[in-house]
């Protein structure tokens, strides 16, 4: 849950809110969530220091914040994804998945940050919740390729190749490679996907 002080209501609270978050974002991954200071978001932001504890506490709530955008915005996944009805489908939609993972990392940079400090694995971190909501769209989309595996089984597939997918994509030298990293995922999940969730198929 956000800890903020207030939602912001009129046009220029609502862009000094943006404005803050936009400046976090950045400034997480320039720097890392733990060595970033509040003064250097209200610096980049350009917001007044009374204007950002307006909305928020401390540092950790707009981080929170930024989660529930980050959230926000791979919610769009479910409109862009289509349902699989076959092996060459689901196959299709990893790339897919990956192409819009490697994407989404790259607009909004503060998330290896956060995902550090947070892991999308550990029950208790803001990013647990949207990694399940991500799953469970996957699970959904492959059910009528995979009918022959329970649900409970291809929740469980699906999570590892979330992980391996993070794991691959949050690899160092990202930024400096990121076709090749994309390329190199598309293949693990392929190969991993082939071999588990479609066996038998």
């Amino acid at each position: 849950m956000v800890n903020e002080r207030s939602t912001p209501q009129q046009e220029r609270s609502r862009v000094a809110f943006t404005r803050v978050l936009n400046a976090a974002d950045e400034l997480f991954a320039e720097f890392g969530v733990h060595e970033t200071q509040i003064s250097q978001i209200i610096d980049r932001s350009g917001v007044s220091a009374g204007s950002l504890y307006r909305f928020f506490p401390d540092k950790m709530s707009v981080a929170h914040a930024l989660i529930e955008r980050y959230r926000g915005g791979i919610g769009g996944m479910a409109g862009v994804l289509v349902r699989a009805e076959t092996v060459e489908e689901v196959l299709n939609l990893i790339d897919a998945t990956v192409d819009l993972s490697a994407k989404y990392r790259a607009e909004n940079p503060g998330y290896r940050a956060l995902s550090e400090v947070f892991p999308a694995s550990d029950p208790a971190s803001p990013l647990y919740e949207m990694r399940q909501e991500q799953v469970e769209l996957f699970v959904e989309l492959v059910a009528d390729v995979a009918s022959h595996i329970s649900k409970k089984q291809r929740h469980r597939i699906i999570s590892y190749m979330a992980v391996i997918m993070d794991a691959v994509l949050k690899a160092e030298d990202v930024e400096s490679d990121s076709e090749a990293r994309a390329t190199e995922t598309k293949q693990v999940l392929r190969r991993y996907v082939e071999a588990e969730l479609l066996s038998g198929a």
